[in-house]
């Protein structure tokens, strides 16, 4: 009975590890995407403008299509810089490198032979929800997960037979 037991905390580690792994690369590739999307918006939207106010400026760029290039990059601008804050793309990025973080601990946590599965499992449930939440707007500025507490890293169980911490 022990060996099977033994079976299944292993295999409940080997799958929380996978499930770990597998959240901190999709963490990362949304951090990549956000901070693409919010920096090329960002920097987009000021040199568009700059632009907009140098072809009005120079002297040597004349002709009736002056003034309609110079409005054409400033409205540009305007809706690169509207995108940026109204697709909130720098919370999203913020959310998806908390989540990351957070999971990086868990990962760290699991490195421990007696650490609580059950425990890491609830931390990586909330860690998921509050990246959720942080993406959709609902719960802004709230860190994903403050990473494992103490009791992760106490031992797994006193009793191994008890079933109650596992999924």
């Amino acid at each position: 009975m022990a060996a099977s037991e033994d079976l299944s905390i292993r295999a409940w580690r080997e799958g929380l590890t996978t499930e770990i792994q597998r959240l901190e690369s999709r963490f990362q590739r949304a951090i990549n995407r956000w901070n693409f999307w919010y920096y090329t918006c960002m920097y987009g939207s000021i040199v568009l403008s700059a632009l907009a106010a140098l072809v009005l400026k120079l002297e040597v760029v004349t002709g009736a299509w002056q003034k309609d290039v110079a409005a054409g990059l400033a409205a540009l601008s305007a809706i690169v810089g509207t995108a940026m804050v109204s697709g909130n793309f720098e919370r999203r990025w913020r959310t998806a490198r908390r989540a990351r973080a957070s999971v990086q601990q868990l990962r760290l946590a699991m490195m421990n032979p007696r650490a609580n599965l059950a425990e890491l499992t609830k931390e990586l449930e909330d860690c998921v929800s509050r990246y959720t939440d942080g993406v959709l707007g609902d719960q802004d500025g709230i860190p994903c997960g403050g990473g494992p507490t103490t009791k992760s890293t106490e031992a797994q169980q006193s009793r191994p037979e008890d079933e109650a911490d596992m999924p």
